[in-house]
């Protein structure tokens, strides 16, 4: 089940929906509800409405926003809504902020420096460490708000390059006179630190 609203007057979407998942040979049932996607258009905060003239550099600056809230649960039928729901479901949040700023200069190339923001809500974590008394894994849930980020910087240049064949009259006829094509070179580079490390724990 999916039901989603756009909101004409304003960039925004939001979708809401179920999905239920059942096997028969043991009653399991996988059930996910609500699924909830909020999202914003792309915005530019600095450009004009009633703009005058060129438009300028700085307008050309947007940004989008999706946040996402996921809730599941896998169990039984017979203790579906009947276990406690800190312990059974699971719950999630997540958001993503993708950012551009695309820049023309010398009138033929465009620079676009890029940064995208990443981050996730837990309520629910897991701890491992070694038993030495029972030799084995001892996993340990902890209960309570969790944040995980990460970002991502890249920038890129490109151009463009138009061009005009003529085709062979006996492979096309006369119907078609000119095929135009374009080449666009790109170059690119992008950063994406290491989040493992303990500078980068929150």
């Amino acid at each position: 089940i999916s039901l989603s609203q756009s909101f004409p007057k304003a960039p925004i979407n939001i979708s809401v929906g179920a999905n239920l998942y059942q096997r028969t040979s043991d009653s399991t049932i996988s059930l996910s509800l609500p699924n909830v996607t909020f999202s914003l258009n792309k915005i530019y905060p600095f450009k004009f409405k009633n703009r005058v003239g060129k438009e300028k550099w700085y307008e050309r600056f947007g940004f989008n926003y999706t946040m996402r809230f996921e809730n599941s649960v896998e169990v039984k039928e017979n203790l579906l809504f009947k276990s406690p729901y800190r312990e059974t479901w699971n719950y999630a949040f997540d958001h993503s902020i993708p950012m551009s700023f695309p820049i023309t200069f010398l009138k033929y190339f465009t620079l676009t420096p890029s940064f995208s923001y990443h981050e996730r809500w837990y309520f629910k974590r897991y701890d491992q460490s070694w038993n030495e008394e029972l030799n084995q894994v001892q996993k340990d849930t902890i209960y309570g708000f969790n944040r995980v980020y990460d970002f991502t910087t890249s920038v890129s240049l490109s151009t463009k390059f138009y061009g005009f064949y003529k085709p062979v009259k006996f492979l096309f006829g006369d119907k078609i006179e000119m095929i135009r094509h374009v080449i666009t070179p790109t170059i690119s580079f992008s950063y994406h630190p290491d989040f493992g490390k303990e500078k980068f724990k929150v």
